[in-house]
């Protein structure tokens, strides 16, 4: 997580947050670095590992189609409909 100090309560526990944009994730800690409290969801690796397997399966898609394509080209063309298709779905 990519997380900030944010403040040390009375109790000496930490709170620490997220600071991905618009991640309403935090933790807090004791002490001893041991979690009491969890609010918000962290799921930035989940969206990740999605992202790498659209990549992957359109790569493998394009393949199958045409075997004699160069697979850097192949990557390239599936990194970028990738990018195209965040671009769509990110809010302005």
């Amino acid at each position: 997580m990519n997380e900030r100090k944010i403040h040390v309560n009375k109790d000496s526990s930490i709170l620490f947050k997220c600071t991905t944009n618009k991640c309403s994730a935090s933790i807090t800690v004791d002490t001893s670095s041991n979690m009491i409290r969890e609010s918000g969801k962290y799921d930035h690796e989940a969206r990740i590992k999605e992202k790498i397997r659209n990549v992957i399966r359109g790569m493998k898609r394009k393949l199958q189609e045409d075997l004699s394509r160069p697979i850097p080209q192949v990557y390239e063309e599936e990194r970028a409909e990738e990018f195209i298709e965040i671009s769509k779905n990110s809010p302005r």
